[in-house]
């Protein structure tokens, strides 16, 4: 199995997945930026307003998730399915849980600066496969073959 991504105009690397959940019935695209600096993979504010999940609906974290900026509201997504394209077919990833960030923004400009913020694919996911990231290359690579 192996998972291409692409490098984006920020030099970047992007994969695009499908993502579903049955108990908020979801079924949509989302870029994610591959962050090995994530421990979770994290939907963050602007996909989830585009996605229109209610907050209202989800268990709201305790401890949050501490950032640069600080501490940040949390949500929990129970029982939530990445379907990826492969070089051979799909390739679905099961997750407990995800989560998704809410930033509580304090001015016009900070906003604008948070929707900016991409979703991320977090070591939860990364940490399963090889990931193979070469710019010089073009590849942006996540597989299950050594090497």
């Amino acid at each position: 199995m192996k998972i291409k991504g692409v490098w984006s105009r920020y030099d970047a690397p992007y994969v695009r997945a499908l993502f579903t959940c049955s108990e908020l019935n979801l079924r949509e695209h989302i870029e994610f930026l591959i962050d090995s600096g994530a421990s979770r993979t994290t939907i963050l504010d602007n996909d989830a307003v585009r996605l229109g999940i209610n907050l209202d609906q989800l268990e709201m974290s305790k401890e949050g998730t501490t950032g640069i900026g600080g501490v940040v509201d949390t949500y929990i997504i129970p029982q939530a399915t990445l379907i990826f394209r492969t070089s051979t077919g799909i390739h679905e990833e099961s997750f407990d849980r995800l989560f998704i960030l809410k930033h509580k923004p304090k001015s016009r400009r900070e906003e604008d600066r948070i929707k900016r913020i991409p979703s991320l694919l977090g070591r939860d996911f990364i940490n399963r496969y090889t990931l193979l990231l070469n710019k010089k290359k073009d590849i942006v690579d996540i597989s299950d073959e050594d090497g």
